[in-house]
């Protein structure tokens, strides 16, 4: 019997495992050992909707090095989104079969609309990607607000954030021409245009939104039949006025008399809502403002301080005082004025019951009413016999109560009385108005004056002002009217934040 030497044992395995290496070399274990690339012998779908499974589902074939079909079983194929975005659903990988062939059974795209292109791939060979596929929208399903929910806003005004609401898909794909109805919540407020049609990026927005005229909160609800998040609530919360009138005595007057002066500056905050830069002082005001009174010296200004005088002119029946903005900021609107009334006349109108319409008058003028117009290029033909007022605002609201078309505002044109000449509305025109030139204790403060201090730069509340049609007659001819004969307001300086004087206007 031979018994081989150590050497020659040695040598025998050595050989032996030579031969197993070279034979495990010619197992196929794998892609990597005879898959060359891969063909996609079925395109997906060139058109689908979002979420809904390809319609024609794809399938890979093996292909051999040289490019031949390669029927192997087992090779697992994955598939993914290539490009455009979005992710891929269902089975997303596929085994081929005993023919090479891996096919694909419920493949869905989910995501953006747009163009995408699939992948395939398997460990070791160059991935391959499909054709262009166009994913559009799928079926309205979500309504959601596009604008912001809650926002503030002033009574009678329109809101500054119309509601709007995106009509989507499960994706957030925009539905055009869907129909979305806005609808009044709590509050009485207005709306126009409450059933738009959604644009091509689903979105629709409310015509417009005014809110009433008391102070709270408004809702409105956005809705589509049979959508999540229907119905939705847009809410605009009322600020109050931050506007500010304070008021100096040179003389301390009678309690009723302050009573009057009070009422008229708290109608006026609630006409005017902005809060005025302030002015940080501290502002000596010019004795050229308040002669021949002594002029004060102010720690800061908010908003608008009024210095009041009430002292003997010239008797009663004549001038019956001066009022008029004297310093103003660089805005343009009035930080300091003065009002002067012959006592004599006060006491006479207190006594017939206009004391307070007349004030009220005439700190329109201190805020600029008739008194900046020139100013601000608001007034057209000064000094001739038929001037007019030419603010968009203020011609809107003359619609509004009955003026004809769009044209401007007439103001008075006569010189008598003494002072009423291109800063009062016109008396012919108005008759029973709060800012003609005559004026008696039920004269309405109307939207038109209203709208002029708009024009002149304020934020204003329009539902503030009183009923009023153009040319109403007054509510009684036996009611006391009085002639506004008034003197020459006092001269208007410019000053900036801290009440230095800039210039003289």
């Amino acid at each position: 019997m031979y018994t081989p030497s150590r050497h020659s044992r040695g040598a025998m395995l050595i050989a032996v495992a030579s031969l197993l290496a070279a034979c495990a070399g010619d197992v196929k274990t794998g892609p990597s050992n005879g898959v060359g690339s891969l063909s996609l012998t079925t395109q997906p779908s060139p058109t689908v909707q979002t979420r809904v499974q390809l319609p024609v589902q794809p399938t890979v074939q093996l292909l051999d090095g040289g490019g031949a079909p390669l029927a192997q079983a087992g090779v697992t194929i994955a598939a993914a989104v290539a490009s455009g975005g979005g992710t891929l659903t269902g089975a997303t990988a596929a085994v081929t079969n005993a023919n090479g062939v891996a096919s694909f059974t419920n493949l869905a795209i989910q995501g953006s609309a747009g163009f995408k292109a699939l992948s395939f791939s398997t460990p070791g060979v160059t991935p391959l990607s499909s054709g262009t596929i166009t994913v559009t929208a799928g079926p309205a399903a979500v309504i959601s607000p596009v604008s912001n929910t809650t926002q503030s806003s002033q009574v009678s005004q329109a809101v500054a954030s119309r509601p709007s609401v995106k009509v989507s898909d499960l994706d957030n794909n925009g539905i055009p021409g869907v129909t979305v109805t806005f609808a009044l919540g709590t509050g009485a407020s207005t709306l126009s245009g409450t059933t738009p049609v959604t644009d091509a990026a689903g979105v629709a927005m409310l015509g417009s939104w005014t809110l009433g005229a008391a102070q709270g909160s408004y809702t409105v609800t956005a809705s589509v039949n049979g959508l999540g998040g229907s119905p939705l609530t847009f809410t605009a919360n009322t600020t109050t006025s931050q506007f500010s009138i304070s008021l100096i005595y040179v003389i301390p007057p009678t309690p009723a008399r302050q009573a009057a002066f009070d009422a008229a500056a708290a109608r006026w905050t609630q006409v005017i809502l902005n809060d005025l830069p302030d002015i940080a002082g501290p502002v000596n005001v010019l004795p050229n403002c308040t002669a021949p009174r002594p002029a004060p010296t102010l720690p800061s200004i908010d908003d608008v301080v009024i210095q009041v005088d009430l002292d003997s002119i010239d008797g009663p029946g004549k001038i019956l005082g001066q009022a008029g903005p004297c310093m103003v900021r660089q805005g343009g609107l009035t930080a300091f004025g003065t009002m002067t009334f012959d006592s004599a006349d006060v006491a006479g109108m207190q006594q017939n019951g206009t004391l307070n319409a007349v004030i009220l008058h005439e700190m329109a003028h201190v805020l600029g009413f008739g008194t900046l117009w020139p100013t601000k290029g608001l007034i057209v033909g000064a000094g001739q016999v038929c001037p007019t007022f030419i603010g968009a605002s203020a011609i809107a609201q003359y619609q509004v109560v009955g003026g004809p078309g769009s044209t401007p505002v007439p103001v008075e044109g006569n010189a008598q009385p003494l002072g009423t000449r291109d800063a009062h509305w016109s008396e012919a025109a108005f008759n029973s108005e709060l800012m003609t030139g005559f004026i008696d204790a039920t004269d309405p403060l109307s939207v038109v004056t209203v709208g002029s201090m708009q024009d002149l730069g304020y934020t204003v509340n329009f539902g503030a002002a009183d009923s009023y049609v153009l040319g109403a007659v007054r509510a009684s001819s036996a009611t006391p009217r009085v002639r506004l004969q008034e003197g020459a307001p006092p001269p208007i300086y410019i000053i900036d934040r801290s009440g230095k004087i800039i210039s003289r206007q």
